[in-house]
């Protein structure tokens, strides 16, 4: 019968690799998120402005919705007399 030889185990199970850290993320998450921060201040911003702006806007339409009505009474009225004459 033969006998068994021993076996080497570190020819076996490799070592593990060392891992090495790359250079800080800090910079690129920090940009990142102060971008993130500066489009949601922005979107708030502007969500705010209209809020505060909202009824003269409409005041503003409303004029000049009026404005319109009227020249186009006028001129129906400058037309409908023009066509009598």
């Amino acid at each position: 019968m033969i006998k068994p030889k021993l076996v080497d185990y570190s020819d076996i199970i490799k070592p593990k690799p060392k891992i090495i850290p790359s250079g800080p993320l800090f910079p690129t998450s920090f940009y990142f998120n102060m971008i993130i921060i500066l489009i949601i201040l922005i979107g708030v911003f502007s969500i705010y402005y209209k809020y505060k702006h909202k009824e003269h806007e409409k005041q503003q339409t409303r004029q000049k919705i009026e404005e319109l009505n009227k020249l186009i009474n006028e001129n129906n009225i400058n037309e409908l007399l023009s066509n009598q004459q």
